[in-house]
């Protein structure tokens, strides 16, 4: 099961180089790079092409790529911060965030990436207290609603693939839906209604769309603000852990 899951973690180091439109081998490097990036070829849909700013760590180092002015503001700002995470304090992401707005982009993202844990996801044993049922897009096109901003992407519904639905009589009540955002990883999201929080029911959609999907070859993944304590706990329980931390540049206007 280890090695399955450094597999799945040799994947995701390789998105994340198409979307940072570099080498992968950076991410392994002893120290911290800073690249200009070229364009991200085969980079997940919703990645700025060419790259503005992104910077991540898988635990190793820290890599930023992006536009050639703002990578050197991130020299000077964090050129003489220590490996893996220096980068990532918060004195230094203020420093940074200063540099990137003198050149016109600031700070907008800041995510944790989770990968399956195929032994975590494989005993996962919590029931669930509603039926649950599968849907393909037709039977999920109807669900584009507010209450459910995280499970689909209205923004891209043609990406959307599968979703997970429970129904406490004829109203959906829990939604997990997974998009294609790229051909190798994809994204999985849920929403629970608040009155039906707190009762297993967004870790048991994500562990059946998780195993779902890793029966049909591509490589989920789940990502949550990193202050979302809720939504990264729904990973864990579901099988999941994180395997990527990541901050990403938006343009100050």
């Amino acid at each position: 099961m280890k090695q399955i899951y450094e597999e799945y973690k040799r994947i995701a180091v390789e998105q994340s180089a198409r979307d940072f439109g570099c080498d992968p081998e950076a991410f392994g490097a002893d120290e911290n790079r800073f690249l200009v990036s070229g364009l991200a070829e085969g980079a997940r849909v919703y990645c700025r092409r060419p790259v503005l700013f992104e910077m991540a760590t898988y635990g190793k180092n820290t890599v930023a790529a992006g536009r050639e002015d703002l990578i050197a503001a991130a020299r000077e700002a964090l050129g003489d911060c220590e490996a893996p995470y220096g980068p990532f304090r918060p004195e230094n992401l203020a420093e940074l965030d200063r540099q990137l707005r003198q050149r016109g982009a600031k700070l907008g993202y800041a995510s944790h990436y989770f990968l399956p844990d195929p032994a975590a996801a494989a005993a996962f044993d919590i029931p669930c207290p509603f039926p649950v049922r599968l849907l393909g897009p037709a039977e999920f096109a109807a669900l584009y609603v507010p209450e459910f901003p995280n499970a689909l992407s209205a923004k891209r519904p043609e990406c959307d693939r599968l979703a997970c639905a429970v129904d406490d009589g004829d109203r959906v009540i829990a939604l997990a839906g997974i998009s294609e955002d790229c051909a190798a990883m994809w994204q999985i999201g849920i929403d629970v209604l608040p009155a039906y929080r707190g009762h297993g029911i967004g870790p048991c959609l994500v562990n059946r769309l998780t195993r779902e999907v890793l029966s049909r070859g591509p490589l989920p993944f789940y990502s949550a603000a990193w202050a979302n304590v809720r939504s990264m706990k729904t990973a864990e329980r579901a099988g999941y852990r994180m395997a990527w931390t990541q901050v990403a540049a938006v343009p100050l206007a």
